[in-house]
């Protein structure tokens, strides 16, 4: 049986030690601002990111490799005997799982995984792939099985910047827009790959934090405990450290692994935001 080669879009947003921890291959993303154009975790940063924004007014958008980048990226490991489990971006949100789907049909043992999801939803679907590739499993056995698991990801955030989405998703962000005028904060969740307002929540941003992780994760029965990511862009350490020890004590969670986002994921969730991503049970 070949050997199974896992990729993943820079939007997946694990840590530089993940993918090296887990031999992951990464295809960056590009993000444009204005007539810019960079790639993603390359030559872009998120501070660099959001200063430009602040200095121009003008919002970021994250694009998706072209087809022709994808089978490249793709033959360079088909081409050593691999086969290729590649996990993308929602294609609610880019073009980009599209593009690696057409060039997947031009190569031999390439599979693309819709993860329907973002961040580091998308990157759980990456190391599970892996993980199951350790089980002797083949590509096309890990993409039916990848394809299972992500009904049971769940996917949610709290963004401070109503502007960011509202150009990616208007409802979402007119529903943050009147969040903030009455000086609430409102959690956004993923479900089969596409946004929805949640919960709202008054109070100071820290408060409002440790309030959203409570609504998501006190007192549900059906988590599943081996792996949670709380992953951030740009939060204070010290109240990253208080939502870790509060996950803690709402569920018994084997891990929980902190990633900061990238480029891609800031392009929609803005700065000052912090979201989870773990898998439930059923």
């Amino acid at each position: 049986m070949k050997p199974v080669k896992v990729t993943c879009d820079s939007s997946c947003d694990l840590t530089a030690q993940l993918y090296q921890r887990y031999e992951i291959a990464v295809m960056p993303m590009y993000i444009r601002l204005g007539d810019a154009r960079f790639q993603d975790g390359v030559d872009l940063t998120c501070d660099v990111l959001f200063s430009q924004v602040d200095q121009s007014g003008i919002l970021p958008c994250a694009v998706a490799p072209s087809t022709e980048e994808y089978k490249q990226f793709f033959f360079q490991y088909t081409v050593q005997g691999f086969q290729v489990v590649h996990i993308s971006t929602s294609a609610v949100h880019s073009p980009a799982y599209q593009n690696a789907q057409a060039a997947a049909r031009t190569l031999s043992d390439v599979f693309v995984v819709d993860s329907k999801n973002l961040s580091t939803g998308a990157g759980h679907l990456a190391i599970l792939g892996v993980e199951l590739s350790h089980a002797s499993l083949d590509g096309a056995e890990i993409a039916d099985a990848l394809e299972d698991i992500k009904c049971r990801l769940a996917t949610s955030f709290l963004p401070s910047f109503p502007r960011y989405l509202s150009q990616n998703d208007f409802r979402v962000g007119l529903a943050m827009r009147s969040a903030a005028f009455f000086q609430q904060n409102c959690a956004i969740q993923v479900q089969n790959g596409k946004l929805s307002a949640g919960k709202r929540f008054r109070g100071d941003w820290d408060a409002s934090v440790l309030a959203y992780l409570r609504s998501q994760l006190e007192n549900k029965p059906n988590i599943q405990h081996d792996r949670l990511f709380l992953t951030h862009n740009g939060l204070a350490p010290g109240l990253v450290q208080k939502a870790v020890e509060l996950i803690h004590t709402l569920q018994p969670f084997d891990e929980i692994i902190v990633t900061t986002a990238g480029c891609a994921s800031a392009c929609l969730r803005g700065p000052n935001c912090l979201g989870i991503h773990y898998l439930h049970t059923t």
